[in-house]
């Protein structure tokens, strides 16, 4: 009797188990053409995956268990990658990877992607058997020839392997722990250099103070999740308040997010800094530590009390007051998190200090739909999230006005970085809204009060590193500082690091000062990168002489 058949290598049942395990992830990259529209993901996914099948079937022609182990470790790869691709249109990035403490953040499409993780987990444990092709006692060799045939697939279309950019992955880990050192080697020598050369004396003053902003107004910062100006303007009104608004306020058009994700898009801007790793603290001066000295009462509404690390990362910022309006076990829909910030200033006004009341709406989170608000049938999560966020934005600027609040208080209306680019996105607003990078786009920021007069000022590319000191600068407000911006009410200070989006870990930069945005160069990307460990070896140090 054949060895084989002695074995049962052959059963059919086995045999689709392993065509399932090979085939899979093909059927994932065929999916996402509907983000993609592009047959190269598909094709490169098959050979790779055939690549695998091969190997591992001459392995299963002299031992499946072995087969089976082989073939788990290097489609897990494939499957990963493949996965990521179903819902983003592209691979595993290394910010997603950094950010895996924040997952819980997605939870509004668990089913969905629990399915595709559940489906891929099951394919990828699915035992494997020897697949008798037909052919002569000499199968092994025919396979061998095909494995040659095709495994240089992913050398030439790199762009599209799910192992080359395993590859990239791996060398962006490398990047980032030999940055981590240089800048821990740089916290360890003299600062006074690195002093120097970030100190600012003033802020400067690219403005005269609007002559009907009250003296020490109430001061209220907004940071959307994720809200590009694409979604503002889109003619289809998805957010109406926030049009109203920005019609009626100072606002810049051209200004882009100068980071992503979160945690660095909100310490980003408070602190006109760039931040490395979600946890580091920085311990330079902010707009709420100038605003303390002026005598302001200073908050942050957490909208994620439940969450843990991020609370941790909200205390670390100095503010005299941390607070979810009594809610800690949920994350607050952005009616309550609007609710607190009106509490907020109506308790805060019987103290007779100004506030400065800073919060993050979590609501328009990539994942989440609307718990009230709707946009026309309902059936577009995105657009549901977008148009409940501005529903709540809405209410709480009648409340400001109903409370007598709304002549003294100074609303900020920006994002903490742009809308990210997944396959709701893509659906929603492509092609009339393509973008150049899944997260650097243009961004609101506008200034309201009752009874300031429209402007429209052209940020010309400049990004968010220009929030603090262009806030500061309208209030009158001067100190020294080691912001990396300077007021968009004046001209760039430094030209480069105001005109560029930038992830600090080697991926996603891109200028965009420029006519057109463009990536950084090999060699453009080294000497910024330097710059900014330079800085970074700085946000940490308790020695600092901080003025």
């Amino acid at each position: 009797m054949d060895t084989n058949d002695r074995i049962g290598r052959h059963h059919p049942i086995l045999q689709i188990f392993t065509l399932i395990k090979f085939v899979l992830p093909v059927v994932f990259s065929i999916f996402s053409l509907r983000l993609t529209h592009n047959f190269a993901f598909c094709g490169v996914v098959l050979a790779e995956s055939l690549i695998v099948f091969l190997l591992t079937d001459i392995i299963a022609a002299w031992n499946a268990v072995v087969a089976w182990v082989v073939g788990v470790i290097l489609m897990f790869t494939v499957y990963a990658q493949t996965a990521t691709l179903v819902f983003t249109g592209g691979y595993v990035q290394l910010i997603m990877l950094t950010n895996l403490d924040s997952l819980e953040a997605l939870s509004g499409r668990s089913v969905q992607y629990g399915l595709v993780v559940a489906l891929s987990i099951i394919a990828l444990l699915l035992p494997v058997t020897y697949i008798k092709l037909g052919f002569t006692k000499h199968s092994v060799f025919v396979l061998l020839a095909c494995l040659l045939a095709v495994c240089w697939v992913p050398f030439v279309f790199r762009s599209y392997s799910p192992y080359a950019n395993l590859v990239i992955l791996i060398h962006k880990f490398q990047f980032r722990s030999a940055t981590e050192q240089r800048i821990r080697d740089m916290m360890g020598e003299d600062s006074s250099a690195l002093l120097a050369e970030f100190y600012n004396e003033s802020i400067g003053d690219g403005i005269e103070r609007p002559s009907d902003l009250p003296e020490q107004p109430n001061v209220v910062l907004i940071f959307t999740e994720g809200l590009s100006m694409d979604v503002v303007n889109n003619p289809r009104e998805i957010m109406p308040n926030v049009a109203y608004y920005m019609d009626r306020s100072l606002h810049f058009e051209n200004y882009y997010d100068h980071t992503a994700a979160t945690f660095r898009g909100i310490i980003g801007q408070l602190y006109s800094s760039h931040q490395y790793n979600n946890g580091d603290t920085n311990v330079l001066v902010s707009i709420q530590s100038i605003l303390q000295d002026e005598g302001y009462e200073t908050s942050f509404i957490n909208s994620e009390p439940n969450n843990p690390i991020f609370t941790e990362y909200l205390a670390s910022m100095g503010f005299m007051n941390l607070t979810s309006g009594g809610i800690e076990d949920q994350v607050l829909t952005d009616a309550q998190t609007y609710q607190t910030v009106l509490d907020t200033l109506v308790s805060g006004a019987s103290t007779g200090a100004p506030q400065f009341v800073v919060t993050y709406t979590f609501g328009t989170h990539v994942g989440n739909n609307s718990p009230s608000d709707e946009f026309g049938d309902g059936s577009n999560w995105l657009l549901n999230r977008f148009h409940c966020c501005d529903a709540a934005f809405g209410q709480f600027m009648e409340g400001l006005h109903e409370s007598g609040l709304g002549e003294n208080t100074l609303v900020v209306f920006t994002a903490d970085h742009a809308t990210y680019v997944d396959d709701e996105y893509i659906l929603t607003f492509y092609p009339e809204y393509a973008r150049y990078d899944s997260f650097c786009d243009t961004i609101p920021l506008m200034f309201y009060y009752e009874g300031i007069t429209p402007e429209v000022v052209d940020a010309g590319g400049r990004n968010s590193l220009d929030l603090a000191p262009t806030l500061l600068d309208y209030l009158d407000v001067d100190s020294p500082n080691y912001f990396l911006g300077s007021s968009l009410f004046g001209p760039a200070e430094d030209e480069l690091v105001e005109t560029v989006f930038f992830i600090p870990d080697g991926a996603g930069n891109c200028y965009t000062g420029e006519q057109e945005l463009r990536r950084f160069t090999d060699e453009e990307l080294a000497d910024y990168m330097a710059y900014i460990e330079r800085y970074l070896a700085l946000t940490e140090r308790t020695d600092n002489p901080v003025p």
